[in-house]
């Protein structure tokens, strides 16, 4: 069976994409490196956001307007020209996804780097401190043999090696797995759930990028970033996400412009006014900080944050910022191999080092860049510790972030219905 046909199947999205126009869309976010700015890719290419098309589309389909265009409305059109309509609903389905039988709990966002992954872990440990047994199911991140990762379940760091996971990839499993955790990734997200739910009480459904949970969720959670405030309005499917979301974080507030922090207030007040609203801070964790003071620092930071993700910078620049190097050295003179396309790719990238690592190739090109800069120390802002991966000459310290709720609601008001 084909991956396309594996998700989408007979009667599934493809049947109703129809005429949609590359054009019709504003910005949609990129996944995994590939622009997805045309409609046959995420045709072809389901393993992102073929799930959040079915209900995008439907969406569409009944002619509703939306904001990721200037003065356009969206029609789903069959090519013969007459409206197609979503699938009718079963009595327990809310018109997309797959229905599980234990509560869901999806952590979705606006854009990506927004702070899903260390809202998902701050859920997993309230769940768990209420005595539920958690499973988090993971995005796709289908970078290698799709036979071989139709389901994949991680319970040990062992488990990265035996299914020879990219940087990317530990950087979403290794958090959980050190502390206990069970996950679960892959191609085939309906024989995931069957055996994800037959060990759990709660699914923890770990989003990817900004795209929409292929589970429907019993409590949906969505983070937005006022680093990027504005941003909620014109990228799909990001903008769906706030629209449909029950709990919204403003994150990063500890970090952001206030007037960027307001103009998310009011944009999510707009378009979601009936979402519990809470508002967290993205402490940051330094090893041996007072270290950097002075000192010529290389910034390497998430790569999926700094470089589809718009930021120009994360974690690791900020911390060094903070605690007083004297420089941050900018790696683009001593870029070596694929990270030389990397910046020319993303020409908003400054002096922060994308730790990109979807494959050898990847991971080696950035060990010779790291270790051709001339710094004194290397900070990094990875969710997976880099140096387990790749060799540093330098010293090098490690950058954590975690997200802290401010005042009240908070997520275990969220959460309190579990």
């Amino acid at each position: 069976m084909s991956c396309r046909q594996g998700a989408a199947g007979k009667g599934g999205p493809r049947a109703y994409l129809g005429s949609f126009r590359a054009d019709d869309f504003g910005f949609v976010e990129d996944a995994g490196g590939l622009g997805f700015a045309h409609v046959a890719l995420f045709q072809e290419l389901c393993g992102f956001s073929i799930i959040s098309f079915k209900w995008f589309a439907g969406r569409i389909g009944d002619g509703a307007k939306s904001d990721l265009t200037v003065g356009n409305e969206f029609h789903g059109q069959r090519k013969g020209g007459a409206r197609e309509r979503p699938p009718k609903k079963r009595a327990n389905d809310q018109g997309y996804g797959l229905v599980a039988k234990v509560p869901v709990v999806s952590i979705c966002a606006v854009r990506t780097g927004a702070g899903k992954s260390q809202t998902t872990r701050r859920v997993r440990h309230i769940l768990a401190e209420k005595g539920k047994r958690v499973v988090v199911v993971r995005h796709p991140m289908p970078y290698g043999d799709l036979v071989k990762q139709r389901v994949q379940r991680f319970s040990t760091l062992q488990d990265l090696d035996r299914h020879e996971c990219t940087i990317e990839e530990r950087e979403e499993y290794e958090p959980h797995l050190v502390e206990g955790a069970v996950v679960y990734a892959g191609v085939d997200y309906q024989e995931i759930l069957k055996q994800a739910e037959s060990e759990c009480d709660v699914l923890l459904w770990d989003g990817g990028n900004n795209d929409l949970p292929f589970y429907q969720p019993t409590i949906e959670i969505v983070v937005t970033d006022p680093h990027r405030a504005g941003h909620e309005l014109t990228y799909h499917p990001g903008e769906a996400n706030l629209l449909r979301a029950q709990v919204v974080i403003i994150n990063k507030i500890d970090s952001a412009d206030k007037d960027a922090i307001q103009l998310l207030r009011k944009n999510i007040a707009t378009l979601n006014p009936k979402a519990m609203v809470i508002e967290a801070a993205s402490p940051l964790f330094v090893e041996d900080g007072e270290k950097i003071r002075g000192k010529r620092v290389l910034a390497i930071e998430d790569g999926p944050t700094i470089t589809h993700g718009g930021m120009a910078f994360g974690a690791a620049t900020l911390a060094a910022r903070r605690l007083g190097a004297a420089e941050l050295v900018d790696p683009r003179p001593h870029a070596v191999g694929s990270l030389r396309d990397t910046f020319r790719k993303y020409p908003h990238l400054g002096s922060a080092l994308p730790a990109m690592g979807y494959g050898e190739g990847q991971v080696r090109d950035l060990e010779a860049t790291i270790n051709a800069c001339d710094a004194e120390i290397v900070v990094f802002a990875t969710p997976v510790d880099l140096r387990h991966l790749v060799r540093i000459s330098q010293p090098a310290l490690r950058v954590r972030y975690e997200i802290q709720e401010i005042g009240k609601p908070d997520l275990e008001d969220a959460l309190a219905s579990l």
